[in-house]
């Protein structure tokens, strides 16, 4: 997900802001009038929007009277959008051309004050796209003359560029509107809005995608669903799903499989099972996977971000009033607060012949499809409750998983030594090979590296020192290592190195760099909210904090920008569980930056920005960019990159050797790159930000 402010420069030309692109010949030139009313009114310029234009004003429009030459662009338009299929007018006054047409213009301006031996020229960020008439010929006599009356753009042509072609046009002829009142009476009637692209069979081409492009909080059971523009029937090839994680494929949907159906103009996949919750999926259709009822092919959509969403988190709501007395604090401060508010826990017994760690394992992770089983951690294998480890067991029955291990400063009775947050039901033979790891990205290059780290457990791997689990377990994994630093607080995260590793008999447990970004990337799914809740209500009477806000984690270990620091920052907790106001992609204040953006910046989003992401300017031969961006954007799980094009569809890394940074405050800084052009030369500039 991300944004691109983008804007262009032309060398010795001013500077044109606008967020967004344009496709280039969106706008053509396809009449003008010097009509019959007192004055040769009205004077006008009719225009047709070929394409969606974001940004009406890298257009303009100039006049070349009487065969003098180019005076350039004499009227811009405004800053606005147009949509396709969309006729704007330009005259040079209100009245009369109201009067003659029964509608008034969209724009006035000196510009369309022409007469019909006069030529018109069309501007797109400086260059002409479009002509109609010989800028250097007096019209007079020409064949284009069209003195007191209308010329008009045949149907499916232009824009012609800077040279005039005749053979786009019709012509009423001079003083074809002599005498006339209106248009509608009119013997030669102008044309109005009459020009049309033509009709061309075109490949079918996608109208809507349900789950829409970047939607948050899709619900897990949904179907995918492609509407094109016209009806269609099946090709050839499979629709991919795939984990933007990983790129991995999820499901490939093979055309006319019975979870595949087209009715209409309507693709309807039925994947086999549920989305993960809190996932973020992709989905590639390949170029043919349908074709019209003409046998054109749909022309694909590849990439991985052109059809992009993440399924519901299925959140329970946190209990909001449960951390009231931490509302603003940070640092040690807010660690303290929460040790207050989850200590003193109801202690369940680590084994007894009451309720005890086995009976809360049985219920907590209780496989949903088979009550008799349960599901482990690690291996994520669904196993019967009955299996359990005597103490001289078999490898593949399970036992309790101390995450935090015993060795570094967990007791052998206490809260510490059965606390349901820090204990998972793990296989024996799992909890034997993981022994004291630590947590930590694995080294392949290390002589005792292992993937996977035992066969019970195929998706984790190992060296010497540490213990990585798989995707689906390292946010739970971070967000147990917190709550057992906070509830107990004589234990220590650390990183190794620099502090030595954990060793047996201390108190130290790693690697806290680590288990913050995984914190970051990995966000509480349901199953691990369901434990917290269940934890609360039936066992220990107390909570995860960091489950339920996973941002405390930021607050209270980094220092400088944090993805969890900027959003306690700048939204209550009611807010952070909106993601239709602290979403990625939510916009609070307006001002066309979405959260993903402000972040990357460090900037509040609650107070609009007047300047655009990134900003430019031009002098001479010399253009500058520059944009503001966090002075460390380590805790934030972002890339910022500033990117540059000539034409709008290849996009390279602007470099950025020999930018000034300045300090813009504690947290920001401005970076500012000069770049030389050549004398007519456009670069085009754009600042993407994506989650890592």
């Amino acid at each position: 997900m991300n944004l691109s402010s983008c804007f262009g420069i032309a060398a010795a030309c001013t500077a044109l802001l606008f967020t967004g692109s344009f496709a280039k010949g969106s706008l053509v030139i396809t009449g003008t009038i010097d009509g019959p009313l007192t004055g040769g009114l009205p004077k006008a310029i009719e225009v047709y929007v070929t394409a969606d234009i974001p940004d009406l004003s890298i257009y303009g429009l100039g006049s070349a009277n009487n065969g003098g030459g180019s005076d350039g662009e004499e009227f811009t338009f405004p800053v606005g959008s147009a949509t396709a299929g969309d006729f704007i007018y330009v005259a040079s006054e209100v009245p009369q051309f109201t009067a003659f047409f029964g509608f008034a213009p969209d724009f006035t301006s000196g510009a369309a004050n022409i007469n019909g031996d006069d030529a018109i020229e069309l501007f797109q960020s400086g260059s002409v796209i479009d002509v109609l008439g010989d800028i250097n010929t007096d019209g007079t006599g020409q064949p284009w003359d069209h003195l007191d009356g209308w010329a008009y753009r045949n149907d499916d042509t232009g824009p012609d560029g800077s040279t005039f072609s005749l053979s786009s046009w019709s012509f009423s002829g001079a003083n074809a509107l002599d005498g006339e009142t209106t248009n509608a009476a009119a013997a030669t009637p102008f044309p109005t809005g009459s020009y049309s692209t033509g009709v061309i069979d075109n490949p079918p081409s996608i109208s809507s995608l349900s789950p829409a492009d970047d939607a948050l909080e899709v619900a897990v059971g949904s179907n995918l669903v492609v509407t094109f523009s016209e009806p269609v029937q099946a090709g050839s090839g499979s629709v991919t799903l795939h984990l933007s994680s990983n790129d991995s494929i999820v499901e490939s949907f093979s055309i006319g499989a019975a979870n595949v159906s087209i009715s209409g103009n309507t693709l309807t996949l039925n994947p086999t099972a549920e989305f993960a919750a809190a996932t973020t999926y992709y989905v590639q259709l390949p170029v043919g996977i349908v074709e019209d009822l003409s046998s054109n092919p749909f022309g694909g959509l590849t990439g991985t971000t052109a059809w992009d969403f993440t399924s519901s988190t299925g959140t329970l709501p946190p209990d909001i009033a449960y951390y009231t007395p931490v509302i603003g604090l940070t640092g040690n401060t807010l660690k303290v607060q929460l040790e207050q508010i989850i200590d003193d826990h109801t202690v369940i017994p680590y084994t007894s012949s009451s309720t005890d760690i086995w009976d809360a394992h049985q219920d907590l992770y209780e496989d949903p499809n088979n009550p008799s089983n349960l599901i482990l951690f690690y291996s994520q294998a669904s196993i019967d409750k009955s299996l359990q480890d005597s103490g001289g067991s078999p490898s593949d029955y399970w036992n309790r998983e101390h995450l935090w291990p015993r060795s570094y400063g967990i007791g052998t009775d206490g809260p510490d030594n059965s606390d349901l947050f820090n204990l998972v039901p793990s296989y024996r033979g799992v909890n034997t090979s993981r022994s004291n790891k630590y947590f930590d990205y694995s080294n392949p290059l290390d002589g005792s590296y292992a993937d996977p780290a035992y066969f019970l457990s195929p998706d984790c791997t190992a060296d010497s020192d540490s213990w990585e689990p798989a995707d689906g377990q390292k946010g739970w994994v971070a967000r147990a290592m917190f709550y057992v630093t906070t509830r107990y607080n004589y234990l220590t995260l650390i990183d190794t190195p620099p502090d030595p590793e954990p060793f047996v008999d201390g108190t130290f447990m790693a690697q806290l760099s680590v288990l913050l970004e995984w914190n970051r990337k990995f966000l509480p799914v349901l199953k691990e909210q369901e434990i917290n809740q269940a934890v609360f209500d039936n066992y220990q009477g107390n909570r995860n904090p960091y489950i339920d806000f996973p941002e405390f984690a930021d607050a209270v270990f980094v220092t400088g920008p944090s993805w969890g620091g900027w959003r306690l920052e700048h939204f209550s907790f009611e807010e952070l569980v909106n993601p239709a106001i602290s979403g990625d992609l939510a916009d609070p204040d307006f001002d066309g930056i979405i959260n993903l953006v402000e972040m990357a910046r460090y900037s509040d989003p609650r107070s609009a920005d007047d300047a655009p992401a990134v900003e430019g300017s031009a002098s001479g031969n010399q253009v500058t960019v520059s944009f503001v961006r966090a002075n460390d954007m380590s805790n934030l799980n972002l890339d910022m990159e500033v990117q540059v094009s000539t034409d709008l569809q290849t996009w390279d890394p602007l470099p950025l050797g020999g930018a000034t940074i300045s300090t813009v405050n504690t947290e920001q800084e401005e970076v500012t790159v000069v770049r030389t052009l050549a004398v007519g030369e456009v670069e085009f500039y754009r600042i993407q930000v994506t989650r890592l």
